[in-house]
C-alpha cells in the first residue's frame, strides 16, 4: 500500500500498545505475563435463545420528561474550583451527566451492528472492509445530538451486561481501572466478536475540550477467521464555556485487516472557518496490498447524517434523528439508547440474573433518569466517596485490585507489519455467561 497508508497502519499499531506501568504510577492494575487461563462459557446461541424466551416489552422513551436547565453549573465555574487538577480527576456536577454510564455507551455504539452482520456474510474482502469502515463511522452517530452531557464515569468494578436477541448479540463490560479510567466491553454474536478497550486523555483549551482515545477496537469475523483493529479519532468538544456545546471528530481512522495487511482509511474532516462546507465530512477508502495507491472501494458522507457507497450509490448507513421530544426533554436518546438503562420486570429471570454491580442499579444514575437532580447530586458524592475510601484501604493494606472478568496480560499479537510482537491488553477470562446461567457468580463487593 502507499507510504501514507502504511504509515497510518503503523500509527494504529503503535497507538494500541499499552505503556508498561508500575504500582508507583498510582494505577489500579499492573500487566502480568500471559497467557491467561480461559474458562468455558455458555454458547452465544444458547444465551440468545434464553433471552428470546425471557424477553419483555422494551421502552422507547425515558420514564419522565426532563427540563434541561440553561442555568446548570457551567464548565468555567468547575474549572475555576479545580484549577491545577487533571480533568480525569475532577468530580463533575451531576447536571453535566446523562443517565447512562460509559459502559452502556460502549454498548450503544453497537446500535448499527447490522453492518457487521452484512460484513460477515460478504464473500468480497474489500466489501467486508468497506462495511466495517462504515460501522466504525456509525459509532459516532449518536454524539451528533448528545454534546451537552457526558455519561457517568463507572466506579471501579462496575459492570453492565445485556442480551439483545432481536439484534443477535450479547454484551458484557467491566470498569477494570479507575486511575487511569479504563472500560472494556465484549460483544458476541454467531457471526462476529467485538472487543473494545475505552480510555482517553483529555486536555482543556481556551474554548474547547480535546479528547484523544488511547484504547482500541478489535473485530473478529468468524466465517473468514479474519481479525480487524482500529483506534478512534480525536474529538473536540467546542464552545464548552458558552454552554452551546457541539462535537467535532477529526483525524484518520484506519481499520486494518491483520490477516493480509489491507486497510480501510477513513478521514474525518476537522472543522475550520475556511472549510465550513466540509463540516462533519468523512471519506473512507479501501486499499489492498495488490492496490496500494488506488482505492478498490470507497464511501463518503457525513458522520452526522449518512454515508454512501461511492461506486454503487447505496446508502450504507443513515443516522436516524431522535424525536423532537427526545431532543428537547430526553437527552437526545434514540429508542435504542432508552432501552439500555431499563430494568427488566422485578419478577423476571432476567432481573434475577443481573449482578448488583450493574450500571442499572447505580443510584445516582437512576435518580437522574427519574428527574430527581438534587438527590442524584447527593448520591453521586456518596458513591464516589465510597470508591475513594476503598482505594485508600487498598493502599494502606498493600492489596492489589484484580478485575473479575478481564486480566491485563502481555501477549503475542497478530500484526501485518514490523512491530514489537508483545503488547499488554485486557483479556476476557471467560465464564461470565455460564456463571450467570448457573447462578453461581462469585462473591462481589458492594459498590454503592
Amino acid at each position: 500500500m502507499s507510504d501514507d497508508v502504511a504509515a497510518s497502519v503503523e500509527d494504529l499499531e503503535q497507538s494500541v500498545d499499552v505503556l508498561e506501568v508500575s504500582e508507583a504510577d498510582g494505577v489500579d492494575v499492573v500487566a502480568q505475563d500471559g497467557p491467561v487461563e480461559i474458562q468455558g462459557d455458555e454458547d452465544v446461541m444458547d444465551t440468545l435463545r434464553w433471552a428470546m424466551e425471557a424477553d419483555y416489552p422494551k421502552r422507547s422513551a425515558l420514564p419522565v420528561s426532563h427540563t434541561h436547565n440553561s442555568k446548570d453549573a457551567s464548565m468555567w465555574s468547575v474549572l475555576r474550583k479545580n484549577a491545577g487538577k487533571k480533568l480525569s480527576q475532577v468530580s463533575m456536577p451531576v447536571t453535566f451527566n446523562e443517565p447512562l454510564s460509559a459502559l452502556q455507551r460502549i454498548c450503544e455504539e453497537l446500535e448499527n451492528s447490522f453492518l457487521l452482520d452484512q460484513a460477515s456474510i460478504s464473500d468480497q474482502s474489500h466489501e467486508r472492509l468497506l462495511l466495517i469502515g462504515a460501522f466504525a463511522v456509525s459509532m459516532y452517530g449518536c454524539t451528533a445530538y448528545r454534546s451537552g452531557r457526558k455519561p457517568f464515569n463507572p466506579l471501579l468494578g462496575e459492570t453492565y451486561d445485556i442480551v439483545l436477541p432481536e439484534r443477535g448479540f450479547r454484551f458484557m463490560s467491566e470498569q477494570v481501572s479507575h486511575h487511569p479510567p479504563i472500560s472494556v466491553g465484549l460483544a458476541e454474536s454467531k457471526h462476529w466478536t467485538l472487543f473494545q478497550e475505552a480510555t482517553a486523555r483529555t486536555s482543556m483549551r481556551p474554548s474547547s475540550l480535546k479528547i484523544v482515545p488511547d484504547g482500541f477496537i478489535r473485530l473478529k469475523i468468524h466465517s473468514t477467521d479474519e481479525t480487524f483493529e482500529w483506534k478512534k479519532v480525536a474529538t473536540n468538544v467546542e464552545d464548552v464555556l458558552s454552554g452551546k456545546k457541539w462535537v467535532d471528530h477529526f483525524g484518520k481512522l484506519v481499520v486494518a485487516n491483520l490477516n493480509n495487511g489491507d486497510a480501510c482509511v477513513v478521514e474525518f474532516s476537522q472543522y475550520s472557518m475556511l472549510r465550513k462546507k466540509r463540516k462533519f465530512d468523512v471519506k473512507g477508502c479501501v486499499y489492498t496490498v495488490a492496490s496500494p495507491k488506488q482505492p478498490v472501494a470507497s464511501f463518503s458522507g457525513k458522520w452526522t447524517e449518512q454515508i454512501i457507497n461511492d461506486q454503487t450509490g447505496e446508502v450504507l448507513w443513515k443516522n436516524e434523528l431522535p424525536s423532537e421530544e427526545a431532543l428537547q426533554h430526553g437527552f437526545g436518546f434514540s429508542p435504542f439508547a432508552c432501552q439500555l438503562n431499563d430494568l427488566p420486570p422485578l419478577d423476571s429471570d432476567m432481573y434475577k440474573r443481573l449482578l448488583h454491580t450493574d450500571s442499572r442499579f447505580r443510584p445516582d444514575q437512576r435518580l437522574l433518569e427519574n428527574g430527581d437532580y438534587d438527590a442524584a447530586a447527593k448520591e453521586k458524592l456518596r458513591v464516589e466517596q465510597i470508591q475513594r475510601e476503598a482505594r485508600a484501604a487498598r493502599k494502606i493494606s498493600g492489596a492489589t485490585y484484580l478485575p473479575r472478568f478481564f486480566r491485563l496480560c502481555r501477549l503475542p499479537v497478530q500484526r501485518p507489519h514490523n512491530m514489537l510482537p508483545i503488547r499488554a491488553e485486557w483479556i476476557y477470562v471467560g465464564g461470565f455467561w455460564r456463571m450467570k446461567a448457573q447462578g453461581n457468580m462469585p462473591s462481589i463487593a458492594n459498590l454503592w
